[in-house]
Order: structure tokens, then C-alpha cells, then sequence
């Protein structure tokens, strides 16, 4: 998963975020990590 969030960082939407990082994790996980991210 840590290579997830490097390879699409930054994120350009928090839709983005969601479907390649929802590929490793649950929707609840995805939720609680979406708090410690920034979209520009």
C-alpha cells in the first residue's frame, strides 16, 4: 500500500485517492486515511 501512495502522489482529486488506494483497503480504512491527506 505505501507504494500506492507514493506511485499517484499527489492525489489530483480526492476521487483519485479513492480508487487507488480503495484497491488495498476497505471503504472504512479509506475514510479514516482520507484525513491525513491534502488535494491542491
Amino acid at each position: 500500500m505505501l507504494h500506492d501512495f507514493k506511485e499517484y502522489r499527489p492525489y489530483a482529486s480526492i476521487a483519485q485517492f479513492r480508487r487507488e488506494i480503495g484497491k488495498c483497503v476497505d471503504k472504512a480504512e479509506v475514510a479514516r486515511l482520507e484525513q491525513y491527506i491534502l488535494i491542491k
